[in-house]
């Protein structure tokens, strides 16, 4: 199901005995232990290789990582933020605030990753919303619509379509909503346990947010 800059696909396992190729941006790039080159991927679970031997983690924008890589790579930050009603000040879009949620649920705080030099992308803020002695959070992504941001949100669980305002979304699992409206990508999670909440919960938070 595509939104525009966001992307959701479910998928099951791999079936035994079925092959798929490797991606045109890996081949001849990724090999087993033994420095055989891989040119397809199955339901076995396999460590895969540079030419070199070193062990491949990941990969991003079609580049391969190593864990090498990986480990040299100085952690981030998080700048965290509680006033509310500032965090336009941070951010390249209005910053949408739910006005309604679950019975004693309130703002806790905003996230936004740092990088190495202290800096935090406008383009992303995380809001997260708790109530005393909850093991459960709700936790609203926001992104600037725009290439940089557009994402892919996979699962082997269920996924369906809805609507929020009028503008069509995608549920994941009964417990996160996704869509784009107005230049802004939106994505709310019903993160932890403790609580049950339905889907009409869910569609009832997002259609709040303002």
């Amino acid at each position: 199901i595509s939104l525009g800059h966001i992307t959701a696909s479910q998928m099951g396992p791999l079936p035994e005995g079925v092959a798929l190729p490797v991606p045109a941006e890996l081949k001849g790039k990724i090999f087993t232990k033994e420095g055989s080159p891989i040119e397809f991927f199955t339901s076995e679970k396999v460590v895969v290789y540079t030419a070199d031997g070193e062990e491949i983690v990941g990969t991003e924008n079609g580049e391969i990582i190593t864990k090498a890589e990986a480990e040299r790579t100085p952690k981030t930050g998080v700048r965290k933020l509680f006033d509310s009603a500032t965090l336009n000040e941070y951010v390249d879009f209005k910053v949408g605030l739910p006005s309604y949620l679950p019975e004693g649920y309130s703002f806790d705080r905003a996230e936004q990753f740092v990088d190495k030099q202290g800096k935090a992308s406008p383009k992303y803020m995380n809001l997260y919303f708790r109530k005393a002695n909850a093991s459960k959070e709700i936790i609203i992504d926001l992104r600037l619509a725009d290439k940089e941001t557009a994402y892919i949100a996979s699962t082997s669980g269920t996924m369906e379509s809805a609507t929020v305002n009028g503008v069509k979304a995608i549920i994941l699992n009964g417990h996160s909503i996704d869509w784009e409206a107005d230049g802004v990508l939106y994505g709310v999670t019903l993160k932890g346990k403790g609580e049950d909440w339905d889907k009409a919960e869910l569609i009832k938070i997002a259609e709040s947010i303002k």
